[in-house]
């Protein structure tokens, strides 16, 4: 005989809401060094009239934030929240160094109906930030040097890829090692830096004396945000007086073998001191480069003799005489690490010198889907799916950017640099998927370009055949609508395509009405003259 509260429920009629997705996993790798674009998706429901006029609105919204293991599970609310900039648009961009790692960041998209702002879909994406490694620089690399100099090391092109203002600690030690021998178990005994007050900054400062002749391996240790590194060199001391070789810093930590820029080459510039201090005349040595391979796993290394470092039209832009040494694109092996060794000769002793470079090998092991592989033009959804695509774990997260060659139905590759860029159907994307359905008519090869962070790119082509349309007036205005949709979405690439194909499919039933009489001489310009402005204003 009892009752219940009474509960009051209010339905409130809203119109039909769209559809709402973010391309991509649901769970997506970032680099706090890196820019971070994430790309919404909307459209309207299957059960609105192609005549409907409305348009999408777009809102993002960072909602919260958590700490995370190494595993990359949530373990705690952290306070880091981002500021984003645009955020009414499809597509959001943040900016590098917006993101703290070991966070993992969660984003919202709201897509609304103008007509009616309750008519709503929500889409969310969570960010896991990893953390680089510290990246230790010792300029110069390994060397000999005389006893009595006094003696400069620069470890100050240190770097945290994760906060360029990091408050970086050094420290600096060495290890006698003159007595290593191959025939013994290998020992070192630890090495006090006599009278130097730098062992805590970025340079070391040595005087003269302070080092015996011998061999030391000498060791900077950086730490930063939690998380610490170290890199060594061999330290060669003699009696004599001889120069000092210096590298500048590498441009980048990894090298793609290919580039078109001339910053990005590979190009090692070197400074010859001499025991004044001063810096060496070009012509006051002679030099001479050699190549090593670097087995990552042991350190041995292994002359290259594939790698004529003399050929300066192949190979290199130096010769193998000069104090620096520069890179043709394409000379040096994708994946390779090599030990690039000087030696300078003319002083009482040679004096040598390596610098190691570590080149970056493009993604690998996938392929390129097109499903269905054959369809009818501005009617079949195609799907572009990119497979199996591996690579290095540092070299992650990889992008995709998706296209047609058109016209091409061979899928053979090409090394030609001249070869033209392919028509885009998306932008650099994380999804490793896009739908298609405005694909022109004719024989294609689709393609995908896999990026990793380091800019690397590789291409694979399907063949997709796509056969002609018939359309009515009903058909191109519709299509006409979509485009505008798309262009609303902050879809640049994919409507420039959907303009390409209505264009070609527009010129093409105009002429098939003029042959067989379906329209009179001025119908026919009117209607191409009212498509074209349509297509300009979405253009």
């Amino acid at each position: 005989g009892t009752f219940s509260e009474l509960v009051e429920l209010v339905v409130t009629k809203v119109g039909v809401p769209p559809t709402v997705s973010i391309e991509g996993a649901g769970t997506q790798l970032a680099r706090p060094g890196s820019p971070l674009l994430l790309q919404g998706r909307a459209g309207f429901a299957p059960c609105l009239p192609s005549s409907f006029a409305g348009a999408i609105n777009f809102q993002w919204f960072q909602n919260r934030t958590w700490t995370s293991d190494a595993a990359g599970n949530m373990v705690a609310d952290a306070p880091e929240r981002v500021t984003l900039a645009d955020a009414n648009k499809a597509l959001l961009f943040i900016d590098q160094f917006s993101f703290v790692p070991d966070r993992i960041y969660e984003f919202e998209l709201i897509a609304a109906m103008s007509t009616d702002a309750d008519a709503r879909a929500v889409a969310v994406v969570n960010i896991r930030v990893v953390r680089d490694d510290l990246i230790v620089s010792v300029r110069g690399g390994d060397r000999v040097v005389s006893s009595a100099a006094n003696l400069t090391i620069d470890g100050s092109a240190s770097f945290d890829p994760n906060n360029p203002a990091a408050n970086i600690s050094y420290a600096w030690s060495a290890v006698d090692v003159t007595n290593t021998s191959f025939s013994v178990p290998p020992f070192s005994v630890p090495f006090h830096i006599e009278n130097s007050t730098t062992t805590t900054a970025a340079v070391l400062s040595v005087p003269g004396g302070a080092f015996a002749p011998g061999t030391y391996e000498l060791t900077l240790h950086i730490e930063s945000g939690g998380a610490a590194e170290s890199a060594s060199i061999t330290l060669t001391v003699v009696e004599a007086e001889v120069p000092t070789i210096s590298f500048t810093p590498l441009a980048a930590p990894k090298f793609n073998p290919a580039w078109a820029l001339p910053t990005q080459r590979v190009a090692i510039d070197t400074i010859i001191t001499l025991p004044s201090g001063e810096v060496a005349a070009a012509d006051a040595f002679t030099y001479r480069w050699r190549p090593f391979r670097v087995n990552p796993a042991t350190g041995e290394r292994t002359e290259d003799a594939t790698l004529n470092l003399a050929d300066t039209t192949k190979v290199t832009t130096t010769g193998a005489a000069q104090p620096s040494l520069g890179f043709r694109s394409s000379a040096l092996a994708a994946g390779a690490l090599y030990a690039f060794q000087l030696t300078v000769s003319g002083g009482a002793v040679d004096v040598v010198s390596t610098l190691t470079v570590q080149m970056n090998r493009p993604p690998f092991g996938g392929q390129l889907t097109i499903t269905p592989d054959a369809g009818v033009e501005l009617e079949t959804v195609f799907r572009f799916a990119a497979l199996y695509w591996q690579d290095d774990p540092a070299d992650f997260p990889l992008e995709f950017a998706f296209g047609i060659r058109e016209n091409q139905g061979s899928i053979a590759g090409t090394t030609d640099p001249l070869e033209a860029e392919p028509k885009g159907l998306s932008e650099r994307v994380r999804a490793q998927f896009v739908d298609v359905s405005d694909l022109p008519a004719g024989d294609h090869a689709g393609t995908v370009f896999v990026f990793d962070a380091f800019n690397a790119r590789v291409e694979r082509r399907t063949r997709v055949v796509v056969e002609e349309a018939t359309l009515s007036d009903d058909d191109l205005n519709a299509l006409v609508g979509k485009g505008q949709t798309s262009l609303d979405a902050g879809s640049a690439s994919s409507t420039f395509q959907l303009v390409n194909s209505l264009g070609q499919a527009a010129g093409r039933e105009s002429r098939r009405r003029r042959r067989r009489r379906l329209q009179s001489g001025e119908e026919a310009v009117a209607f191409e003259a009212n498509f074209t402005e349509a297509l300009l204003n979405l253009t």
